[in-house]
């Protein structure tokens, strides 16, 4: 980078132009991790996925937290997992990629990328094609977690998976609002409640 001197001295426009490279370079290699998120990204499931279904969705690329979409899996040990991501979007002059990425367990609507009680499992890299696979054998039984994300700019997606079955309701984890009463003892006395005012 060449910088002129200003007022006799070339100290401030290379501070500048350091700043900018700096820039650059952070930019770049943000970019090229959006397919991992922050610790710090708001989980909100789209739904549950079932073997050989496919749903549709769309990330975007902001508010942060529209990175990503959820969707929530049952796994069996030594089970190989295949899912495909295919862009539906039509071609933009900054293309869509989508990427795809697994965590062990799930979490509550609203809870943190942190807050996910197992590490990320699997994950692709930033590709250069409209539809990408990715594929994991588990190591362990029950709830799991795959998410979509996108490369370069948002778009919308397909998404089918084979290997894994939809999580019965007994396994996804309760609100918060059904936790509080829970260990309040006061569920049942919640349904008892309802019960009577349908009666009446």
């Amino acid at each position: 980078m060449v910088c002129k001197a200003v007022r006799g001295s070339s100290r401030p426009m290379l501070l500048i132009g350091a700043s900018v490279a700096a820039l650059v370079v952070l930019a770049s290699r943000t970019a090229h991790a959006v397919h991992i998120p922050h610790p710090s990204v708001i989980v909100t499931y789209n739904g549950d996925l079932a073997p050989s279904v496919p749903v549709t969705g769309a990330v975007l690329l902001f508010p942060f937290d529209a990175l990503y979409d959820w969707y929530r899996i049952e796994v069996t040990s030594g089970t190989l997992l295949s899912f495909t991501a295919t862009r539906t979007s039509s071609e933009q002059v900054r293309p869509f990629f989508p990427n795809l990425l697994l965590f062990q367990g799930v979490v509550n609507n609203g809870q943190r990328v942190a807050d996910f009680p197992g590490p990320i499992l699997a994950a692709t890299s930033n590709g250069s094609q409209g539809t990408i696979t990715l594929n994991y054998t588990p190591t362990f039984s029950g709830l799991a977690t795959v998410g979509v994300s996108p490369w370069i700019e948002e778009g919308n997606y397909s998404l089918v998976g084979t290997g894994f079955r939809s999580p019965s309701a007994q396994q996804i984890v309760p609100e918060p609002g059904t936790c509080a009463l829970l260990a309040t003892g006061l569920l049942p006395l919640a349904g008892a409640v309802v019960r009577k005012r349908r009666k009446a």
